[in-house]
């Protein structure tokens, strides 16, 4: 669970009271799940919960489209990229849904190939409904909070609400990258879980490029310090799921998700009951920041075919062998 390979060293963290959590979140089932095990896990210290795009639990989408926040993410094209809500609907004044719709589809078929998007989308939403379905519906119930939707968590009317709130913790899953101004908001720590295993995969779909690779020892999530560069910061936890042969590259990304959830979880106790915690820091020039955009639809169908191939299950078997 610690990266032995990486020089440790303590910080001391003040010793307050109470400790206030603040969740930042995107708005996958993933997701969701992370924020109803924290407030399962610290009940009322949780006092804020920002989820970024999406939707609201049995709600309407949020105030900016899901698509367009992931579009801008990965397509790298100079019309989406870094595109605000007003720049989108002043797009869609000037030209139409039609217009846009055919761009976004352009765009992704363009980067993933015909189908690729689509299948990946489908199988990620079928993992995550029947990994943490039942899950959520127990813990959920249980929850003190639903999320408040917001465009831009490094928005200054967003930090500034936070802010507020007084956080000792910032706890972050999904969304953008995190300003100074956001991350310093916690009095305590941020905390940044990452669902990659750094500092080799930094990034994006770090789960989807270890397994590209063949790297089982790479398949796994770390729980790190964020700072601004990608999931750069000193690392607090790191370890890797149980994987089972039979289970598509969608499932086992969702089990690395709840993997880093508990890491998480146990970080924060640790802090909170010893106000100090260990810390690895990440090498500079050490591993590789992958882009979404370089997720192509040729990457996600060499992966599909090493799946339906059996390449899992015969690797998994030649490990467990020695």
């Amino acid at each position: 669970m610690i990266p032995r390979e990486l020089t440790p060293r303590k910080i001391t963290l003040p010793s307050p009271g109470d400790h206030p959590i603040v969740l930042i979140t995107g708005g996958a089932l993933r997701h969701l799940r992370f924020a109803y095990r924290i407030q399962q896990e610290f009940g009322q210290s949780v006092v804020g919960w920002y989820q970024v795009g999406g939707r609201r639990p049995g709600e309407g989408a949020g105030t900016r489209p899901t698509w367009m926040r992931r579009l801008a993410l990965a397509a790298g094209d100079p019309l989406f990229a870094g595109m605000k809500w007003p720049d989108l609907k002043r797009y869609l004044s000037e030209h139409g849904v039609l217009t846009t719709a055919r761009k976004a589809g352009k765009i992704l078929f363009e980067r993933l190939g015909p189908g690729a998007a689509f299948r990946r989308q489908r199988r990620m939403i079928a993992a995550e409904r029947r990994i943490f379905g039942r899950e959520i519906e127990s813990i959920e119930r249980g929850a003190r909070l639903e999320p408040v939707v917001v465009d831009d968590p490094n928005d200054p009317d967003v930090v500034a609400a936070i802010r507020a709130l007084r956080p000792y913790f910032l706890l972050t899953h999904g969304g953008p990258i995190y300003g100074k101004a956001l991350l310093e908001v916690a009095r305590g720590l941020a905390i940044n879980q990452h669902s990659g295993w750094s500092p080799e995969f930094k990034g994006s779909n770090t789960t989807d490029w270890a397994l590209y690779h063949r790297s089982l020892d790479h398949v796994g999530c770390t729980v790190h310090v964020p700072i601004s560069a990608v999931d750069a910061g000193p690392i607090l936890r790191r370890s890797r799921p149980c994987l089972v042969g039979d289970e598509n590259p969608e499932a086992i990304f969702a089990r690395v998700v709840a993997l880093g959830t508990e890491l998480m979880i146990d970080v924060v106790k640790e802090i909170i009951r010893d106000h100090e915690i260990t810390v690895y820091d990440q090498p500079a020039h050490t591993g590789r920041t992958w882009l979404a955009s370089e997720l192509t639809g040729r990457i996600l169908r060499s992966i599909e075919r090493d799946y339906r191939d059996g390449w899992l299950r015969e690797e998994l078997q030649r490990v467990r062998s020695f």
